[in-house]
């Protein structure tokens, strides 16, 4: 018993000390780089113009949208994570920065061919060059879309409430 308390707090330890290594939320995603109440588009250039907030500010390059538009076409919708919202991401090829998000709210939704959670209202990226130094940062994105509260303020695109969320959960 007493071993198995040990391996249990070491392991415990460690999750803790890791839950701190890199950037928080706030730090990449700046309110600079989520849109709210945009008009519906297709997928690819709801896509295009997410990954263009990043592209802007040198965290990844064109291709990088491109990457995600192919991964969608080979794999379907997998990048719909929950209820109306969709994570895109693609491999570290083409960003140039360790780790950069961006978030749009679009008021009648994107179709991305989801059975079960189109139309997507909201489109978060996640462009990070080297594994793992994006865990603190999508942890607390996680927090925040989980809580009902402030997925209300993100769904209706309350931008000062947004970013009140995101810099409370960046303080975890």
């Amino acid at each position: 018993v007493q071993l198995n308390e040990i391996i249990n707090h070491s392991r415990e330890r460690y999750i803790d000390d890791l839950r701190g290594i890199g950037p928080t939320l706030e730090e990449v995603l700046p309110q600079s780089r989520i849109l709210t109440q945009q008009p519906v588009l297709s997928r690819d250039d709801a896509i295009k113009q997410a990954v263009s907030m990043l592209e802007k500010d040198g965290v990844v390059d064109r291709a990088y949208a491109t990457d995600i538009i192919q991964q969608l076409d080979a794999f379907g919708p997998y990048m719909v994570i929950s209820p109306h919202i969709a994570l895109i991401h693609a491999k570290h090829d083409h960003v140039q920065q360790p780790v950069g998000f961006s978030l749009i709210q679009y008021e009648n939704g994107v179709h991305f061919s989801h059975d079960q959670y189109d139309p997507v209202y909201i489109v978060i990226t996640l462009a990070t060059a080297q594994p793992q130094i994006h865990l603190n940062a999508l942890r607390q994105l996680s927090t925040l879309i989980m809580d009902e509260a402030a997925r209300e303020a993100i769904f209706s695109g309350d931008i000062t409430a947004i970013m009140q969320y995101i810099k409370h959960v960046s303080q975890r």
